[in-house]
């Protein structure tokens, strides 16, 4: 979603990915239980709550109508 919705740039941190969209951060995006590990590096797999999804489209401006392409639930 965010390669199409919000061409920006990600920075994975320990436990978390730090999103960057036209000038502003959200720092709140989690990588899923107890971060990645060799058997979890696929981003792909990890279920993020909806939540957390919501509060990063509207903190960023990302747009809704394309983020909810992706996540109907929005």
């Amino acid at each position: 979603m965010l390669a199409k919705c919000a061409p920006g740039q990600v920075v994975p941190k320990t436990h978390r990915y730090w999103v960057t969209y036209r000038g502003k951060t959200y720092t709140g995006l989690p990588k899923g239980p107890g971060g990645t590990t060799k058997r979890r590096n696929d981003r792909s797999r990890v279920l993020i709550p909806l939540k957390k999804v919501r509060d990063m489209v509207e903190h960023l401006g990302i747009d809704l109508g394309c983020a909810q392409k992706f996540f109907p639930g929005l």
